[in-house]
């Protein structure tokens, strides 16, 4: 069985974007998961900036020995958009990681008469 303890040493932000138009994307769905094993360890959405801010858990084993990733897997969706998986290294150099933009791209979808359009909604 695995426990999770709040580390609250480090931190990632950022602010998720719409590629093609560069408006943030407000509320999108932001994760940031274990790695290899894809463990959620924290999640949340972002504001009507498209900005978030976590602070992941610490993943220990009941025996109380901390096993110790030198990365996270982060998470973004949101619909109407392709889901972006993101490997983060993680430094315990810094207190707050800032990952940047980072781009949804919109969902292709085939219409009724066989033509490809994009939609940010992925209807029309």
């Amino acid at each position: 069985m695995d426990v999770y303890a709040q580390s609250g040493s480090e931190s990632f932000a950022g602010r998720v974007v719409d590629t093609e138009t560069q408006q943030p994307v407000s509320f999108a769905t932001v994760r940031l998961l274990s790695f290899p094993d894809s463990t959620m360890l924290v999640g949340g959405a972002t504001d009507d900036k498209g900005i978030f801010k976590l602070t992941p858990f610490e993943h220990k084993t009941t025996n109380d020995s901390k096993e110790k990733a030198d990365s996270l897997l982060l998470h973004v969706s949101f619909v109407g958009y392709k889901t972006i998986y993101r490997i983060i290294p993680i430094s315990s150099k810094i207190s707050v990681a800032n990952l940047g933009d980072i781009h949804l791209f919109p969902e292709v979808y085939v219409g009724r008469s066989g033509d490809c359009r994009t939609s940010t909604y992925g209807y029309n």
